[in-house]
């Protein structure tokens, strides 16, 4: 049983510390205040166009990410950013434990070459030159100008979608032969994609070097 001295030694005991609490918890809001002020007034100083960060300045940095994850050195064009960015997804699901396979397969290189050999194919289907289809899959393969010892193709094409890369590369997922290619021993992919207006077309080239 606590007698009455030692319950008011407790109590004092327990304002001290509420008073120490409410003194620490004083001198941390200062010092934030403190900190925005000095952030705010570095802020000001810098020009205008340092101040606020655009679409554009976003889109850089995840094109600069992308590239970084995907060996892929620069994007020349909007249809090598689309491709490095479809590459990024295709390796996610190669890596992914989640999507129903084993996961954790190595990442493919990215390719200009085959980029630029896939370019063609996604043109000639988007313009109606040959049809959505893998027509010409053997003149390509020659055309790739070092060793390979396999090589694959995937197709596909989407209209009027938020996202077309995503939905392309999905759709390949949740086809059993793209979702073959995607997860084959390869070692290096180019993805290319026409557009005309709100129509992608799409061509993704592995190869094993």
């Amino acid at each position: 049983m606590v007698n009455e001295p030692e319950l008011i030694a407790q109590q004092r005991a327990m304002a001290q510390q509420s008073d120490q609490l409410d003194n620490y918890l004083g001198q941390l809001q200062h010092y934030k205040k403190m900190q925005r002020s000095k952030y705010q007034r570095r802020r000001a100083q810098l020009p205008l166009e340092q101040r606020t960060v655009t679409v554009a300045d976003l889109q850089k940095k995840i094109d600069e990410e992308t590239m970084g994850r995907n060996n892929a050195t620069q994007a020349g064009s909007q249809s090598e950013r689309w491709g490095i960015r479809a590459l990024d997804l295709t390796n996610k699901f190669r890596a992914a434990t989640n999507e129903g396979h084993d996961g954790n397969k190595s990442a493919l290189r990215w390719s200009k070459e085959l980029h630029d050999i896939a370019m063609t194919h996604s043109k000639n289907m988007g313009t109606g030159k040959v049809p959505f289809s893998h027509d010409g899959f053997h003149d390509r393969a020659q055309m790739v100008t070092f060793h390979v010892q396999r090589f694959s193709e995937n197709v596909a094409y989407n209209s009027g979608c938020g996202d077309p890369v995503e939905t392309a590369v999905r759709g390949w997922i949740n086809s059993p032969g793209h979702r073959a290619n995607m997860l084959a021993h390869n070692s290096i992919c180019g993805i290319a994609v026409y557009c005309s207006g709100t129509t992608f077309w799409f061509t993704q080239l592995f190869a094993l070097s």
